[in-house]
């Protein structure tokens, strides 16, 4: 597999991929997926039938968006929180 001759079969690091099944490989110590690609997973159990097939997932897809969003709001406090620091030096 190409990934593995690149990689190596174990990977010390972190591995972050698309969730594209290539990136399954071997031993690795962690794995980061795209959010995009991990919520749009969690849609796809929300469908499902099951016993937590739309609670368990409706929490992560909500934990998800907050993470998108979370650096728009960020950046909105800082550019505050900098303006307010800013008045204070003058």
């Amino acid at each position: 597999m190409e990934v593995e001759t690149m990689l190596g079969t174990k990977l010390a690091g972190a591995l972050s991929s698309d969730d594209f099944s290539v990136y399954n490989v071997g031993k690795v110590a962690a794995q980061q997926k795209c959010l995009a690609h991990l919520r749009r997973h969690f849609k796809k159990v929300l469908g499902l039938p099951g016993n937590n097939n739309a609670a368990v997932p409706q929490i992560f897809l909500s934990l998800i968006d907050e993470a998108f969003t979370a650096p728009e709001s960020w950046r909105k406090t800082k550019d505050r929180l900098l303006s307010i620091a800013d008045s204070s030096l003058r």
